[in-house]
């Protein structure tokens, strides 16, 4: 009898084990959002209370913070419910990073709901009994091979099926424990992933969350403001996680739709419209995460957005030489000894011309040169004139250049040490492709130049600029976040300063200390 009482208590505990999880009413969770195909890892902290109807959800370890309350939380003046958004914007005037609030109250037709951290497991099944360890490796290392329940949904849509995986762990109650929630995306026409993310939980606890974390006023001292802005975006930046957990992509959508029509974009058919809203999903979901972090500058959607990371390198058409074929002089430091001023902007001289955008040609190395030329010119004339980028791309060829698949502005200098340089306006607009030199039927502006100066340090850098104008530079690129850069001083502890990670050519204008902080910057000018 003894033993029949085991196998039974065990029985009734396996099929309890096996059954949907119940979160409860209200939790607390910690996580990390990771989006491999947009390249984030996003830590995470969610506080949830359906008793109280109100939620937040704290990204960066707060740097950002969001509260959702609901039209039946105690919230007097907003019969529709409110969503707050607490980060750290940059003061206009002195570029320094305030803490800021700002509010979005909910309408009639849009009510603001809760925001769980954990997935709606309506539709699941279960699936089987595995390790937690199965996966993703890397992010599971310190979760241990733990045992887990494994539960999913499929979802097909058209051509796409999207599967929903989540697995669970128990706690000595039976109660269901979160570790891992995985999104996988299949295009069955293409046969391809469009999509894949993954959250990571951990710290999990039932115990009810206290009502002053929901407290706006105790997150921040101060007024909170309306948040400028569409809706659809508005509300997704006020409430990333929803995309996540309720499968709310309106918002990309929209902006895809917005983005087409700023930049003229169309596509051939369907299949690759969609193609390259999946890209544009991803660089979006990138642009936004990295602005969650506060890192002292600011990304955004640009022309670049629909491009995958491979068609991005393309533009950096920076070449690199092995042959030291350069016969650039060494910078001549006894020339300048005079103290450096604290800060310097050859824009504000009138020294430098508008942004130009090189579009889809390798054709970096020829901006870096003409903007150094053009500042060089008007320290002489007193005259800003555009030259032309195009003469160098159809004309440098025999100095080792090779036009829109890449160049190096010694090799620019060269040619122009013997063949001079046009206006834009003499030789004719910049195309973006390869097109026939004319050179010898045009007049020079820039007859000749003497000399070229290799600049190889910091402290050369600085004083080049101060003294003789802006300076051409090459950079390492490659960085995602460089290519959506928009504001602030850029600065990326991945980024490269050896050879062979120097890809592009872009101008430094000018340098100094950013007022309210402590950071030095270098401005540089391409697009």
């Amino acid at each position: 009898m003894w033993h029949a009482g085991v196998v039974l208590l065990w029985s009734i505990a396996a099929c309890l084990a096996q059954d949907l999880p119940d979160w409860g009413s209200f939790y607390k969770v910690k996580g990390v959002l990771y989006l491999p195909y947009a390249e984030i890892r996003e830590p995470f902290t969610g506080y949830y209370d359906a008793t109280q109807n109100t939620s937040r959800i704290d990204y960066y370890n707060g740097m950002v913070q969001t509260v959702q309350l609901s039209p039946s939380a105690q919230t007097e003046g907003y019969p529709y419910g409110t969503n707050y958004k607490i980060a750290y914007m940059p003061n206009p005037k002195t570029w320094e990073s305030v803490r800021t609030c700002f509010q979005v109250n909910g309408t009639e037709n849009a009510t603001v709901p809760l925001q769980d951290v954990l997935p709606n497991v309506e539709g699941f099944t279960f699936v089987r009994k595995e390790s937690c360890w199965l996966g993703n490796d890397e992010l599971l290392a310190h979760q241990g091979k733990r045992q887990c329940e494994r539960f999913q949904l499929t979802v097909p849509t058209r051509d796409r099926v999207s599967k929903y995986t989540l697995w669970v762990s128990r706690d000595p109650e039976g109660w269901a424990v979160p570790r891992r929630y995985l999104m996988r995306g299949y295009n069955t026409l293409l046969g391809s992933h469009f999509d894949k993310y993954e959250v990571l939980y951990y710290g999990h606890s039932r115990d009810p969350v206290s009502p002053s974390v929901f407290d706006v006023t105790t997150l921040f001292n101060g007024t909170c403001h309306s948040f400028p802005g569409p809706g659809a975006e508005r509300l997704a930046l006020h409430n990333p996680m929803a995309e996540f957990l309720g499968n709310h992509d309106g918002h990309i959508k929209h902006s895809f739709e917005d983005f087409k029509e700023m930049h003229k974009r169309t596509y051939e058919h369907d299949v690759e419209h969609d193609r390259r809203r999946d890209i544009f999903r991803q660089n979006l979901r990138f642009i936004d995460s990295k602005n969650r972090a506060n890192l002292g500058y600011n990304l955004a959607v640009n022309h670049l957005a629909d491009r995958t990371a491979q068609e991005i390198s393309v533009l950096r058409g920076r070449l690199q030489s092995k042959d030291g074929s350069s016969k650039a002089e060494p910078f001549p430091r006894h020339r300048f000894t005079a103290k450096l001023p604290d800060q310097i902007d050859w824009r504000l001289y009138g020294a430098v011309t508008p942004v130009k955008d090189q579009a889809v040609c390798g054709s970096c190395w020829s901006f870096g040169t003409v903007g150094e030329l053009e500042g060089a010119y008007f320290r002489k004339t007193g005259k800003l004139v555009r030259l032309s980028e195009q003469q160098l791309v159809d004309c440098s060829w025999n100095s080792g250049n090779n036009g829109c698949d890449g160049g190096e502005d010694f090799r620019a200098y060269e040619y122009i040490r013997d063949h001079g340089l046009a206006s834009d306006e003499d030789y004719g607009a910049y195309i973006g492709q390869d097109g026939v030199c004319h050179d010898s039927k045009v007049n020079a502006t820039i007859a000749s130049i003497k000399s070229y100066i290799n600049v190889t340090n910091r402290d050369d850098l600085l004083t080049a600029l101060a003294n003789v104008g802006p300076v051409s530079v090459s950079i390492d690129a490659a960085l995602r976040s460089f290519s959506f850069y928009s504001n602030g001083v850029f600065y990326d502890p991945n980024c490269r300063n050896d050879t062979d990670g120097l890809d592009h050519a872009v101008l430094a204008v000018g340098y100094g200390t950013l007022q309210g902080c402590s950071l030095d910057w270098h401005g540089s000018l391409n697009q």
